[in-house]
């Protein structure tokens, strides 16, 4: 049996696990929803009132959620450092040379606190409701799951109805939450790549996508808006503004031959520098000390440099005299 023909047989067997994956696959989620239907099915017509009810009550409420979630930088529930603006605090997705945007893993649990506390204002006490309806708080559970394009919440709380129970509510709100998570790091990202450079052309690229973005300086920080129909998600960028080193040194300096010469160079920075020279007479130290024995007499200039982290630098020339 030639080699090609060894390679068509792997093929062939190959596609044939496929299919076989597939198909199990499908059958195990229309029997999931053929179950779910089956059970749906089974409750009685006042039953199923409530567990409608309920759903309508966990959409609005993860609804809620979303919009207020999207204000404030993807956080329900602010953490120490934010934006305070005259529409709505909001978190930052990039702070003091960090990406800090919230993941979406913390945005999923914020979400599903958010329902656990807030759906009973939509429940109420189910008074429109004929008979004796009750439901025990203490059993709610919520997983909320952000797609790319809409947000899905799991709820279970036992309702008792009459003689029965029902328990497992659900909600889709079609929004792109994910998607705008998504827009929102690469933001951050390129804010950390170029710190005092707005990236135009990606926000011109996102807005080929069906999104509308805006950016307004807020004092110190930079705020972005990504919308799409009524829904936006803000983010807010803190851009630290870069003192340049200055270098505090002499132009001319006076040694003496066969004399050591110890000296910490001055200078001005808002943050970490380090020094650097283009002579072999002697040696630098990151933080600018200087100790060596001149052997030659004679006069040399030496360009010193101090470099921060933003590559911002000073030089300064200066003419060692050695008698």
């Amino acid at each position: 049996m030639g080699k090609g023909q060894v390679g068509l047989f792997i093929a062939i067997g190959l596609v044939i696990v496929i299919v076989i994956g597939l198909l199990l696959f499908a059958r195990t989620y229309f029997v999931e929803e053929g179950l779910e239907q089956d059970r749906y099915d089974s409750l009685s017509e006042d039953t199923k009132s409530v567990k409608n009810f309920v759903d309508e009550c966990l959409y609005q409420t993860l609804s809620e959620g979303i919009y207020f979630l999207g204000t404030q930088g993807g956080f329900v529930y602010l953490p120490d450092n934010y934006a305070e603006t005259d529409y709505s605090n909001i978190a930052y997705s990039y702070y003091k040379n960090n990406i800090t945007l919230i993941s979406l893993e913390s945005m999923e649990d914020q979400l599903s606190e958010y329902v656990k506390v807030t759906l009973f204002y939509c429940v109420g006490d189910f008074s429109t409701f004929p008979g004796n309806i009750t439901y025990d708080l203490d059993t709610i559970e919520a997983e909320t799951i952000i797609g790319k394009d809409d947000v899905t919440v799991n709820l279970e709380l036992d309702v008792r109805v009459k003689d029965s129970i029902v328990d497992e509510f659900s909600a889709i709100v079609p929004l792109y939450l994910g998607d705008m998570h998504d827009i929102v790091y690469t933001i951050a990202e390129k804010t950390q790549e170029e710190p005092e450079w707005i990236d135009m052309s990606y926000l011109s690229e996102i807005s080929l996508q069906g999104y509308e973005t805006n950016v307004f300086p807020e004092d110190d920080d930079i705020i972005y808006s990504i919308s799409q129909g009524d829904f936006t998600f803000l983010t807010a960028v803190n851009i630290e503004k870069n003192q340049e080193p200055v270098i505090y040194l002499s132009d001319e300096i006076v040694l003496e031959k066969n004399v050591q010469w110890n000296y910490t160079i001055l200078y001005e920075d808002d943050g970490f520098v380090s020094f650097s020279d283009d002579t072999a007479m002697f040696d630098i130290t990151n933080n600018g000390e200087i100790s060596f024995t001149p052997e030659i007499k004679g006069e040399f200039n030496v360009t010193i440099t101090a470099t921060d982290d933003y590559n911002a630098y000073d030089s300064v020339i200066v003419k060692f005299i050695v008698e």
